[in-house]
């Protein structure tokens, strides 16, 4: 595999993520949700523009503890998506309407389904469901896997009705 082009773009993502992050570190500093989601999802992007070429150099290279690092970042690039996808919906909400008392109301369904991708990538560490890493240390992806790429979609869809809605209850 020709790794070029995962460390241009992910070396491009921590970069704009570094600017980013200097840019508002005022913002992170302050006590509103929305900022503090906004920081968040920088810090999830900035470490996930790291984990993925550093899964791609481990994949199918044999070292001490190399079972062990690939599992740790390719579990814990699920984890952002889960994180960041859902972190993205709410930012988007408190953007619009800027009330915290709104999220258990109308997002149970978005933290159930969160909290259970994240479980699931726990049990995977066990129980390999979503993905596997064999014993040449190569990392493949189950079909239980495209959950987590759905799910990003419907909580894209999501924050794409909300902005719909609020635009419609603004008039």
């Amino acid at each position: 595999m020709d790794l070029t082009a995962t460390y241009m773009a992910n070396g491009a993502g921590v970069l704009m993520m570094l600017l980013l992050l200097y840019v508002t570190r005022k913002n992170a500093q302050k006590k509103r949700l929305e900022d503090r989601l906004f920081f968040w999802m920088q810090i999830c992007v900035l470490v996930a523009c790291v984990a993925e070429p550093l899964s791609c150099l481990v994949d199918e290279k044999i070292f001490f503890a190399s079972f062990f690092v690939s599992y740790f970042l390719n579990t814990l690039l699920f984890m952002l998506n889960a994180v960041l996808s859902f972190c993205l919906l709410l930012y988007f909400d408190f953007a619009l309407y800027g009330d915290k008392s709104r999220i258990l109301k109308h997002y149970k369904p978005q933290i159930i389904i969160a909290g259970v991708l994240l479980a699931a990538c726990i049990v995977n560490i066990f129980l390999p469901f979503i993905f596997s890493i064999d014993e040449t240390n190569k990392y493949s992806r189950l079909p239980v896997s495209y959950v987590y790429f759905a799910t990003i979609f419907f909580y894209a869809a999501s924050a794409w009705y909300t902005t719909y809605k609020c635009e419609k209850e603004r008039g």
